[in-house]
């Protein structure tokens, strides 16, 4: 998982097709790789940095270790990550069409 310290970064995600699909754009303090460690799924879509960018980086270990200090954490990533799920299902519809 990562997290935006500072800059921007662009999400894509591809079609039926292959072809890279804009997103939304991630900005300081919004984080991104979670889906993948709460879902043990592989990656959904693609981040690139708009520019030069500070991240950090939390291994699956750490970041459940985390989660045990602070239980909220992962419910409300949880809910987050089941909304950018369903999100994605219906934008991977609307591609389809």
């Amino acid at each position: 998982m990562f997290l935006i310290a500072k800059g921007d970064c662009t999400v894509w995600v591809n079609d039926h097709m292959k072809r890279e699909t804009y997103v939304r754009q991630l900005n300081q303090g919004e984080f991104f790789g979670e889906i993948s460690i709460i879902r043990s799924t592989l990656r959904t879509a693609t981040v690139k940095s708009n520019n030069y960018c500070t991240m950090a980086s939390l291994s699956k270990a750490i970041f459940f270790d985390l989660c045990g200090i602070f239980p909220e954490i992962l419910i409300k990533m949880r809910n987050k990550s089941l909304d950018y799920y369903d999100v994605w299902k219906k934008f991977k519809i609307l591609l389809l069409k």
